[in-house]
C-alpha cells in the first residue's frame, strides 16, 4: 500500500495528546444588533459614566449648595453714621443736618437707641427748625418718660398756628404737662386752647377733670362752671347725650352750686323724671344745710301736685320739730287759701289729708 493511499485523518496521523473525538461544526452567531436586550433606566439617559472607582466614591460626597447672599444691600445705620462723621469732619452743616435727621428716624423706626435719636434730632433742630421733626421728637421724648421736655418741644409750634390747629397743639401740651404733674401749666394751656377754639368742649372738660385731682389749681366750683360751659358747647353741636354727661359731672363736682343743680334738675324734668329732679334739689339743699332750700322743694312739689315729695321736703326742713302758730291760726279761722310761698306744715298736712 502506498503512503498516499492512507486516509489523511487516520488514527496513525492523530497528534499526540489531542482529542480524538470529532467536533461538530459551530453555528454562526447572529449579528450583535439582533441580540435581545431592555432599554436603560430613564435616569441613565444622558448620564456620563464615571471614569474610575475614585470618581464614583467622590460622587457620594458632593458639597452643599452655596448660601444665597443679598446683592446691592447697604447697612443703613452704619452708612448713616459714616456720612455723619464725614459731614462733621468737612464742617458741612447742611449735610450734617440731613444725616442727623435720617439717622434719628432710622433709629426710632428700629426702636433702638432712642436717647441717641433724640440727641440727633435736637442737633438737627438747632441747625434748622422743622415742624414735622419737632413733632416726632416730642413723641420720642414722651416715650422716654420725659413729658415736660416733650411739652417744651411742642411750644415753638404755636408761633405759626392759630385757631383749631393751635388748640389741638395746646391740648397735647396740656396732657403732657399733666403727665409731668404740672397742674398749673396744664390749666393755662387748656384755658388758652378753649379760647383758640370756642366750639370745642374737650379743653373745658379736661379743665373740669383737673379739679378732681388738683383742687389747688381748679376749685370744685370752677370745675362745675367748666363742665357747664362744655355742656353748652356739646348742646350746640347736637350732642345731647354728651351734654347731659357734662351737666351731671358739674353737679357731682359741686353739689352746692345752684346753677349746676338747676341745670341737672331741668334736664331730668324735661325727661319726665320729676322725682329724680327733686332728689337733685334735696342733695343741693343738704350740701348747703339750708332750711330755705328744702322749703323751696316743698313749694315746687305742691305746685305740681306731688304730695309725697312735698311731705318729704317738709320733713327734711324739720318743720315737724317746730310749732307753726301762723299756719294753725289760719286753719282755725278758716282763712282763704294762701299762696304756696307762705304755706306752713299744718296747712300742708291738711292738704295731704293727714288732719
Amino acid at each position: 500500500m502506498n503512503p498516499s493511499d492512507t486516509p489523511p485523518h487516520g488514527p496513525s496521523h492523530t497528534p499526540s495528546g489531542a482529542d480524538s473525538r470529532v467536533r461538530a461544526p459551530v453555528a454562526a452567531r447572529p449579528p450583535s444588533s439582533s441580540r435581545g436586550r431592555t432599554l436603560p433606566p430613564v435616569e441613565w439617559v444622558n448620564h456620563q459614566e464615571p471614569h474610575s472607582a475614585s470618581v464614583l466614591a467622590l460622587l457620594e460626597h458632593q458639597l452643599s449648595e452655596p448660601l444665597a447672599r443679598r446683592q446691592n444691600m447697604v447697612a443703613p445705620v452704619a452708612s448713616l453714621r459714616a456720612r455723619l462723621r464725614a459731614a462733621k469732619a468737612r464742617g458741612d452743616t447742611t449735610s450734617e443736618r440731613v444725616a442727623c435727621v435720617e439717622l434719628a428716624r432710622q433709629l426710632a423706626a428700629l426702636g433702638t437707641e432712642l436717647d441717641t435719636a433724640t440727641k440727633l434730632a435736637r442737633r438737627a433742630l438747632l441747625l434748622a427748625d422743622e415742624p414735622q421733626l419737632r413733632d416726632e421728637l416730642s413723641s420720642w421724648l414722651a416715650g422716654l418718660g420725659e413729658p415736660a421736655l416733650a411739652a417744651a418741644t411742642l411750644r415753638p409750634l404755636l408761633t405759626g398756628e392759630a385757631g383749631q390747629k393751635a388748640a389741638q397743639t395746646l391740648l397735647r401740651i396740656a396732657v403732657l404737662l399733666a403727665r409731668a404733674d404740672d397742674a398749673s401749666g396744664a390749666v393755662d394751656a387748656l384755658k388758652e386752647a378753649a379760647r383758640e377754639d370756642p366750639s370745642d368742649p374737650l379743653a373745658l372738660e379736661l379743665l373740669g377733670a383737673i379739679g378732681a385731682w388738683a383742687s389747688d389749681a381748679v376749685t370744685s366750683e370752677e370745675a362745675a362752671d367748666f363742665y357747664l360751659e362744655a355742656a353748652r358747647r356739646r348742646a350746640a353741636r347736637k350732642e345731647k347725650s354728651l351734654s347731659f354727661d357734662d351737666v351731671l359731672r358739674a353737679f357731682e363736682a359741686a353739689t352746692y352750686s345752684r346753677e349746676a343743680a338747676h341745670s341737672l334738675a331741668a334736664e331730668l324734668s324735661g325727661r319726665g323724671r320729676d322725682q329724680a329732679a327733686d332728689e337733685v334739689w334735696r342733695q343741693h339743699a343738704q350740701s348747703l344745710g339750708s332750711q330755705a332750700a328744702h322749703l323751696e322743694r316743698m313749694q315746687r312739689a305742691v305746685l305740681r301736685g306731688d304730695t309725697a315729695c312735698a311731705f318729704g321736703a317738709a320733713l327734711d326742713a324739720r318743720l315737724d320739730t317746730t310749732l307753726d302758730l301762723g299756719s294753725a291760726l289760719r286753719l282755725a279761722r278758716q282763712l282763704a287759701p294762701v299762696p304756696p310761698e307762705v304755706l306752713g306744715l299744718e296747712e300742708l298736712l291738711e292738704w295731704v289729708g293727714l288732719k
